[in-house]
């Protein structure tokens, strides 16, 4: 019930708006992120396993807020297309937080002998969440619907390509 001059009054254009939407929804997400994953950062298990609990919170994503990943593909199909668009949106802030956190545990990871070197550790993290953002988007929207009673099928496919991931970057 507010008409289109009183939302112009705010905001400047209509991805503006867009962008505070999706940094609303970034920072409840953010905050799943950090209250479940908190708690293993600071525990005294192995850098492979902090990063496969840090993997493993897709499986969250997908069982618990499916809405969120179908949001963020729509989102970024949106963006993409927005031209000229030179400022940077506030939920990017998030996104660096939680770059940095994976970047830290593989650099972690390194340091203790658990993780290959000649890891980039900039490159893996784009792969990782490039690839577990994209499976669990398509699981939540095209084959999850279709195998939802079939053995946790979406989980397994998640499981399967974070042990994938993990035996990937683990030394020998």
């Amino acid at each position: 019930d507010v008409g289109e001059a009183s939302i112009y009054r705010y905001f400047t254009d209509k991805n503006e708006l867009a962008k505070l939407v999706a940094y609303l929804y970034w920072k409840e997400m953010y905050d799943v992120f950090e209250s479940e994953l908190g708690p293993t950062l600071q525990s005294n298990i192995s850098s492979l396993e902090k990063i496969r609990v840090f993997l493993g919170l897709f499986k969250t994503l997908l069982r618990d807020h499916p809405k969120f990943l179908i949001f963020t593909e729509d989102f970024d199909g949106y963006m993409q297309y927005v031209v000229n668009d030179q400022r940077p949106a506030n939920f990017e802030s998030k996104i660096s937080d939680i770059k940095e956190i994976f970047i830290t545990l593989i650099i972690e990871g390194q340091e203790k002998g658990e993780i290959r070197e000649d890891i980039d550790t900039k490159y893996i993290y784009s792969f990782a969440s490039q690839t577990m953002s994209a499976t669990t988007q398509k699981l939540v929207s095209r084959v999850g619907y279709l195998h939802k009673d079939l053995d946790q099928y979406s989980e397994r496919c998640l499981d399967d390509l974070v042990n994938m991931f993990i035996h990937y970057i683990k030394k020998d």
